[in-house]
């Protein structure tokens, strides 16, 4: 399940431009705190295969337009066409008549995460490392770590990943995937540690009582894991 969530100005976007702020009548310098974006904004128009396929027939009379290109990318990505996705995403970069500000700016964030969904994790790194995001940094860093079977590397950067301040957001997904990992490892008591992790970060709530998980498994998902959890035992 992709999740993405649009974020508002707050005390993290502060930090996360490089502006100081206070705490406690104290000035915390900001490069003290490690901060990243998380998911990012993203536009705000229906997914659907229906929706698709009316902006495929709109190509003609919208080809020239950089916002139509990008939002082709972003829904195509959502559908899981990641092809497509890139290709129209580089399209909007060639075009290069962007209107809306943000989407320039983190299109890095969805070559990102194309990448990392075909499972080419050092391509996705360049593009997590021109976005300049240390959350999916440690988290694309880590997934290069289990790939290679350096496990407890790759320990170390989810929870890296973990730690970073989102905008209005819990990172959650570290202990999702550190779960996944030591299942696959086979280390039980691992699995069972950090999918405990996992539950009690989803399912914290915000000031407006509104879950702020950067990731959230279905109940399916998190019924499988149990059950492999358990035979792991």
């Amino acid at each position: 399940m992709k999740i993405v969530i649009i974020f508002s100005v707050s005390l993290l976007s502060l930090i996360a431009y490089g502006m100081d702020v206070k705490a406690d009548n104290q000035i915390i310098p900001s490069d003290t705190i490690e901060s990243g974006y998380g998911p990012v904004s993203c536009p705000n128009i229906d997914i659907s295969t229906m929706e698709l396929e009316t902006r495929l027939r709109q190509l003609d009379s919208a080809g020239h337009n950089s916002d139509f290109l990008y939002e082709l990318g972003y829904l195509a990505f959502q559908l899981d066409s990641f092809d497509l996705a890139e290709k129209y995403f580089h399209k909007s970069e060639e075009v290069d008549n962007f209107a809306t500000p943000y989407y320039p700016t983190f299109i890095n964030y969805w070559y990102g995460q194309i990448y990392e969904s075909k499972g080419l994790l050092e391509k996705a790194k360049e593009h997590y490392t021109a976005l300049n995001d240390p959350y999916y940094l440690h988290l694309i860093q880590a997934m290069i770590y289990e790939n290679s079977g350096k496990i407890d590397s790759a320990r170390t950067e989810y929870l890296k990943a973990s730690e970073v301040q989102l905008f209005e957001t819990v990172p959650c997904r570290p202990f999702w995937e550190l779960t996944q990992m030591f299942l696959k490892a086979g280390s039980c008591s691992e699995a069972e540690y950090y999918s405990n992790k996992y539950i009690e970060c989803s399912n914290d709530k915000d000031d407006f009582g509104v879950f702020s998980a950067d990731y959230i498994a279905s109940d399916e998902e998190l019924g499988k894991i149990r059950n492999a959890i358990d035979k792991c035992k």
